[in-house]
C-alpha cells in the first residue's frame, strides 16, 4: 500500500512540476526579450548570429521555437518523461544561446523577462520530467 501511495505522489508531483515548467516556457514565448521585441517578434537568428531584428512570419521566430518546446513539455506527460526533459534541456539551450549572441560583441543591456521565464521553466520541466 505504501509503494501505491508513494507512486501516486511521484506522478503528482511529477505533472505538476511539468505544468508549472511548460506554463512558464509558454509565457515566455510571448514575453519582451530584447529591446521593443517580443518572443513572437524576434528572428530566429538572434540565436545563432548577433542580429536582433522583428521577424514578420511568426514561424521563424524565437517565440515559435519555444512555444513549441513548451508544448512538447506537456506532450512529455504522456511519454515516460523523457520528451519533458529534453524540452526543459532545449529551453535552457535556447536561453543560453541567446545569451552568448548578447554578450559577443560586448552588450550593455540584460535580456527581458521572456528568455529568463523560459529558463526557469526550462529547469522546472527538466526537473519534472524525471
Amino acid at each position: 500500500m505504501a509503494t501505491a501511495q508513494k507512486s501516486m505522489g511521484d506522478m503528482a508531483g511529477r505533472v505538476l512540476l511539468t505544468l508549472i515548467g511548460a506554463t512558464g516556457i509558454i509565457v515566455g514565448a510571448f514575453m519582451h526579450w530584447i529591446h521593443d521585441l517580443g518572443g513572437m517578434q524576434l528572428s530566429n537568428q538572434a540565436l545563432y548570429k548577433h542580429v536582433f531584428t522583428a521577424e514578420v512570419h511568426p514561424a521563424t521566430t524565437v517565440g515559435m521555437i519555444v512555444l513549441i518546446i513548451g508544448l512538447a513539455a506537456v506532450v512529455g506527460l504522456a511519454t515516460s518523461g523523457w520528451l519533458t526533459r529534453l524540452a526543459g534541456a532545449l529551453a535552457i539551450v535556447v536561453f543560453t544561446l541567446l545569451w552568448i549572441q548578447l554578450y559577443l560583441k560586448g552588450a550593455r543591456f540584460l535580456p527581458g523577462p521572456g528568455p529568463w521565464l523560459a529558463l526557469a521553466g526550462g529547469i522546472v520541466a527538466a526537473v519534472g520530467g524525471g
